[in-house]
This record gives C-alpha cells, sequence and structure tokens, in this order.
C-alpha cells in the first residue's frame, strides 16, 4: 500500500518515501519479538549425564557421621544445569497450559478448586485470594505471562487439590519444582516487555517520540537478564534479535527523528526506566 502511494504521489511531483514514511506498530513488534523468545525456549541441549566416579569415597570414621534428620530436607540452590536443560526442553510452558485446561475442564472443577483455596485458608495450610486459574490465547502473548503467574501465585493450592483422591485421574499434571523454577525465571523475561508496552500503551498522548527510546530501554534490560539468567540465555537472543531487527527498519523513517524533536520523549524515557529499574529487584 505505501509503495502504490508512493508511486501515486511520484506521478504529481510530490516526493514521498514509502519506507522513510512508515511507521510501525510498537505492540506488534514487541509481540514478534516475545513469541520469538518463546519459540527458542525449548531449543536447547540436554548435557549428559555425569558418569558415576571410579574414585571410592574417603572412610569416614563412625563417630563423626551425623545422625540421621528428622526434620524437613534442606532447600538446594536449584536445579542442576541438566536439570533446568531437561526441563526446558520438555516444554515447561506447555505443562503449564496442559494443567490449566486440566484444572478447568469443567464447572465442578473449578467449584471444587476454589472449594481447596478456601479449605486451605481456613486451615492455615496457605493464604492465597480465592482466584481461578487462567488461559492463554495464542494471539495475545501477555495472557501466557498472565497465566504462568496465576499459576506460580496459586500452586500451594494447586498441589493441594491435585493431591485429593477426587483428582487422581489428573494427579500427573503436577509440575515439579524443576518446571516451578523455570517458570518462575520465564516469567521474569516476560516482565520486561510486558512493563515497556504497558507503560507506552497508557500514555494519553501521541506516544511516537517514545517508541526509539523504548526499544533502547527495552534491548538494555534483556541485556541484563541476559547475563543475570544465562540459562535462559537464547530466549533473550531471540527476542534481542528481533527487536534489533525492526529498530534498524524504523531509523530508516524520518518520522521518527521529527516526533522526538517535537514530541515529549524525555518525560516518557524517564518514566520507562523508572519502571525498568525496578525489575532489577528479580535479579
Amino acid at each position: 500500500m505505501m509503495e502504490e502511494l508512493q508511486w501515486k504521489l511520484l506521478e504529481l511531483d510530490i516526493p514521498f518515501s514509502a519506507e522513510g514514511n512508515r511507521v510501525r506498530c510498537f505492540p506488534h513488534v514487541i509481540n514478534l519479538a516475545v513469541k520469538a523468545g518463546i519459540d527458542a525456549h525449548t531449543k536447547v541441549t540436554v548435557p549428559p549425564p555425569m558418569p558415576p566416579s571410579s574414585v571410592p569415597p574417603p572412610s569416614v570414621p563412625p563417630s563423626s557421621v551425623p545422625p540421621p534428620s528428622t526434620g524437613p530436607a534442606a532447600p538446594t540452590n536449584g536445579a542442576s544445569a541438566r536439570q533446568y536443560a531437561q526441563a526446558l526442553a520438555n516444554n515447561p510452558i506447555a505443562s503449564c497450559r496442559s494443567l490449566v485446561a486440566q484444572c478447568r475442564a469443567s464447572g465442578q472443577r473449578r467449584e471444587d478448586f476454589a472449594s481447596c483455596i478456601k479449605e486451605g485458608n481456613e486451615s492455615g495450610a496457605f493464604k492465597l485470594s480465592v482466584w481461578q486459574l487462567l488461559r492463554d490465547v495464542d494471539t495475545r502473548w501477555s495472557s501466557t505471562f498472565f497465566m504462568m503467574n496465576r499459576v506460580l501465585d496459586l500452586y500451594p493450592a494447586i498441589d493441594a487439590y491435585l493431591s485429593k483422591t477426587k483428582q487422581s485421574a489428573i494427579a500427573h499434571y503436577k509440575l515439579t519444582a524443576v518446571q516451578l523454577e523455570v517458570l518462575e525465571d520465564i516469567c521474569i523475561f516476560l516482565a520486561i516487555p510486558h512493563s515497556v508496552q504497558e507503560l507506552l500503551s497508557g500514555q494519553k498522548t501521541p506516544t511516537l517520540s517514545a517508541v526509539l527510546p523504548a526499544y533502547e530501554e527495552l534491548l538494555e534490560m534483556l541485556k541484563l537478564f541476559r547475563v543475570q539468567t544465562p540459562r535462559l540465555a537464547h530466549m533473550a537472543d531471540a527476542a534481542i534479535a528481533k527487536i534489533e531487527e525492526y529498530v534498524a527498519r524504523s531509523r530508516k523513517t524520518k518520522i521518527y527523528a521529527l516526533a522526538m524533536s517535537t514530541g515529549g520523549s524525555r518525560e516518557y524515557v524517564q518514566s520507562c526506566a523508572f519502571v525498568l529499574s525496578r525489575l532489577l529487584v528479580f535479579f
């Protein structure tokens, strides 16, 4: 369409550049970038299992052996590299989606789940809001972010719900500790573009002047995430590559420079930097 308009105007001796006047939809670009990251999350190489050591363990005097613990198991330092990669390869987002679908499969299950939350709150097992799980839709990547966040928030209730005899048929949809750890990290990844998109979309005035600064802030945060969470660096790399591709195209559009020279991009950049700096608490 823009090329056709260019030829029509040139026939009238009116200078016009199809590429130089094209404004790309910011949410659409963010959607493409996030989808690229999500699509890449299973593309990992699972390290082979460590071979058993051939060196016998040193002998320990019986008197120095501590007595067996009767308390709860000590917390671990998280999943090993192999466990984490295996969880990614098995598509934890799809596992989360299947869990939600099963818990919401009927009105009876939804009622039973709400009752389980109320029972847990009354017994003191947990203190959770009586919410339902959320489905995601393919056309809105942010719905996947909300779906996973809700599962993580309500997982104590989900675990109790699936442990009931009545739900034995779907008990195998429980998530493992490693899957939950991976989902938490993916949620942190998704929180970055979500915050930028919400901030820009929430403005009541034209925000074209803020688009390029927003891209730069987003790229900076994704690069920081890549350093802080190297196990998901491939997700960040896929999103960064897609954003940089569209930033390069947008820089050919002169209207962005005009908007930045006349618009209120400075106030937006300050707001964006503040909001994104708050995301540092996740790292």
